[in-house]
C-alpha cells in the first residue's frame, strides 16, 4: 500500500495525465465514440462516476458528456487521501494482466 505522500504524487501524477489526455483532440474523439447516452455498445453515461469537486482526484472526470448535452451532472466530493496500491508487471501483454487481476483478487 502507498503512503500518505506517494498518494497524494499518484493523484497528482495522474490529474496531469489527464489534462494531457483531455487537450489531444484524438484521444477526445475516441472518448466521444465510446462513451455517451444514446449507445447500444461501449459504456452508458449513467456508468460513468460523478465528477470530482476538487483536483487531484482519486477519479477521471470523464467529460465528454458536455457534447451529449448532459454537462450538470452533479459533483461529488471524494477523500483526499484515498487508499491506492499499485499493480505492476514486467511486460504489458494480456498474460500480464490476468496474473495482475489474479494476484489482486488474492490479495
Amino acid at each position: 500500500m502507498l503512503n500518505q505522500a506517494d498518494v497524494r504524487r499518484v493523484l497528482v501524477l495522474a490529474a496531469c495525465v489527464g489534462r494531457d489526455l483531455a487537450a489531444d483532440p484524438e484521444h477526445e474523439s475516441e472518448l466521444r465514440r465510446w462513451v455517451g447516452v444514446d449507445r447500444s455498445d461501449g459504456i452508458p453515461a449513467e456508468a460513468l462516476p460523478p465528477p470530482p469537486s476538487r483536483t487531484p482526484s482519486p477519479v477521471r472526470d470523464v467529460d465528454v458528456l458536455a457534447t451529449a448535452g448532459k454537462s450538470q451532472r452533479p459533483v461529488a466530493t471524494f477523500e483526499e487521501t484515498p487508499l491506492l496500491a499499485v499493480l505492476a508487471t514486467n511486460e504489458d501483454e494480456p498474460e500480464d494482466w490476468l496474473r495482475v487481476r489474479a494476484a489482486s483478487r488474492r490479495g
